[in-house]
């Protein structure tokens, strides 16, 4: 396929869940294939538990947005609270996580 290119697949099977930890000791026996995000199963595919079969392959990508009331002074905690989580989403989240984040445009506490 075509880089951006789109495709619909119709899935049939017995097993379905829609929660990745009840999916990996199936996937871990081998009884299918699954789309997960990488954080989920990053240990197990560094160690052979699980392997990619689509490198190539990815879901679209989402945006994940804070938003806060604006106009006036920031609770401190609450300005806080917004950097913790600019630093952590910007960060890698697992060894070898390689997907490029973007960082903030500047820290909650210089934007109140």
């Amino acid at each position: 396929m075509k880089t951006g290119e789109e495709a619909v697949v119709r899935l049939a099977g017995p097993l379905r869940a829609n929660n990745a930890d009840a999916l990996t000791a199936s996937l871990c026996a081998g009884l299918g294939i699954a789309e997960q995000p990488e954080f989920i199963h990053w240990r197990d595919i560094a160690e052979g538990r699980l392997e990619v079969i689509l490198p190539d392959w990815s879901l679209p990508e989402i945006n994940l947005h804070l938003v806060a009331p604006g106009g006036g002074p920031r609770p401190a905690r609450v300005a806080a609270l917004m950097d913790h989580l600019a630093a952590v989403f910007t960060a890698p989240l697992w060894p070898g996580d390689a997907v490029g984040r973007r960082a903030p445009l500047a820290p909650a506490s210089r934007l109140a």
